[in-house]
């Protein structure tokens, strides 16, 4: 959720206002095709461990795309990071539903759902006054959490390792 940040984005890669509005859309874009193309790749396998990986490899990609210097990198960045959320969302109402009983399933989406928008809602108004006072390459960097097992209550749920 860049969109509030374009104009900083603008001035630190020195590119027009525009071209940092197409990072946008091209998450956006990346976002809308390829979820449904990975979440048909990703059918066969165990739903714990692809939101695992989405979300390790979300981290990850924040974590690289945070450094970039060059509008060129930054775009392959957002378009990764819109791939790996693409593949999270529809993952996680399937394993929501699938571990849910029948008449709790509902309910189960609807939490899933509601934290999103959410994460969503409370997120990008935060974020765009971090991003805006700290620089994009802090809040990716940010996002890079995750990558600290113990932390993802994802692992906590899905691996006794993590426990």
């Amino acid at each position: 959720m860049i969109a509030a940040i374009s104009p900083r984005i603008a001035g630190d890669l020195a590119i027009p206002l525009g071209a940092a509005g197409q990072l946008v859309t091209a998450f956006t874009l990346a976002y809308a095709i390829g979820s449904p193309v990975l979440t048909t790749l990703a059918g066969s396998l165990e739903r714990g461990k692809v939101l695992i990986g989405a979300m390790l490899a979300f981290a990850v990609a924040n974590v690289i795309a945070s450094p970039s210097s060059s509008y060129g990198g930054l775009m392959l960045g957002r378009i990764f990071i819109a791939l790996v959320a693409g593949l999270y969302t529809p993952n996680a109402n399937s394993l929501a539903a699938a571990i849910a009983p029948p008449n709790k399933r509902g309910r189960a989406l609807a939490i899933v759902n509601g934290g999103l928008s959410v994460a969503v809602a409370l997120g990008v108004p935060l974020g765009a006054v971090d991003r805006y006072e700290l620089g994009l390459e802090v809040e990716l960097r940010g996002r890079g959490f995750p990558l600290r097992p113990r932390h993802s209550g994802a692992c906590r749920w899905t691996s006794p390792r993590c426990r």
